[in-house]
């Protein structure tokens, strides 16, 4: 083999070697960083997660402690004479919860 293709042979593995390194990147710091981000996605889902849940169990309390409210007999009347609108709304969320 001439010294010329020889040359020529280094310096594209070279290039090849740099690009790919610069494309992908160092396998243990690519990794590190892959790692990281999938333990800031698990992070962020968890506390979604919780949150959501702890959302979903307060909406049920409320639409339990508003239906005694509005089937209470004088708080219905009291609500019905002094604040007809939270009345209404109380028995949307009632009839929203029901389906």
């Amino acid at each position: 083999m001439s010294p010329d293709r020889h040359a020529g042979r280094q310096v594209f593995r070279g290039l090849t070697k740099g690009l790919l390194g610069h494309v992908f990147g160092p396998d243990a710091q690519r990794k590190s960083d892959l790692l990281k981000k999938l333990a800031d996605a698990e992070e962020k889902h968890d506390f979604y997660t919780t949150l959501y849940r702890q959302y979903s169990i307060n909406l049920l309390k409320l639409v339990i402690y508003v239906r005694t409210l509005v089937t209470n007999d004088h708080v219905a009347a009291f609500l019905r004479e002094s604040h007809p609108d939270i009345l209404v709304t109380f028995q949307e969320i009632v009839t929203n919860a029901e389906g």
